[in-house]
């Protein structure tokens, strides 16, 4: 606030105030005189600012609203709200099979595209008794990233020729079970949505 009232303050306009006293930075010593009232006036307008630039703030409007006595502390529909946003899509999960890579959950895969992933015997493995209930395995004989890379890129080309992977870049993407992880294997970018992996 002091640098705007500054640049429009500035020696050339200080002959505005030709019989009042100025600061250093050409400021009238009257703004630094201003009652309290006035000083709330310009912080509140400074946390109206930064609260429009992103930032959330607390500001004298919440100070009279938490005072008032309909308001409920103890009221968490917004936080209730907040979950509900979070977990949508949750009355879906049924239709998705975890996808595990030595013992970690990696993506999801849609049942009907782990049908394809059937014909495929040698790479994928369908586990029912396990600790994450029905899932999707890779071979255990595919060992190292090295293998699994080259294993599970010839099954997506094959299912990009049939164009159930539309869109294939030759682009390989690490899949790891969470950030900073060691990578597990590596996967055709436009396949990583069909295995539930973030990209």
């Amino acid at each position: 606030m002091a640098c705007k009232l500054a640049s429009l303050f500035n020696s050339k306009n200080c002959h505005a105030f030709p019989k009042s006293s100025t600061s250093k930075i050409g400021l009238p010593s009257s703004y630094f005189n201003n009652s309290i009232k006035n000083q709330k006036r310009i912080y509140l307008s400074t946390s109206t600012t930064n609260s429009s630039n992103g930032s959330s703030s607390f500001t004298w409007d919440d100070v009279v609203r938490v005072s008032q006595p309909h308001y409920d502390a103890s009221d968490l529909t917004g936080f209730f709200q907040k979950i509900k946003i979070c977990n949508r899509g949750s009355e879906m999960q049924y239709m998705f099979i975890p996808f595990v890579v030595e013992d970690q959950i990696v993506g999801y895969l849609h049942h009907d595209f782990a049908s394809h992933l059937r014909r495929y015997q040698d790479v994928f493995i369908f586990a029912e008794e396990n600790p994450y209930g029905d899932c999707v395995k890779l071979h255990p004989m595919l060992k190292t990233p090295e293998d699994r890379t080259a294993e599970v890129g010839q099954v997506i080309t094959c299912l990009g020729k049939e164009e159930l992977i539309p869109g294939i870049r030759n682009e390989l993407y690490p899949v790891t079970s969470s950030f900073g992880s060691p990578v597990l294997f590596s996967l055709e970018r436009a396949a990583a949505p069909y295995f539930g992996i973030k990209v």
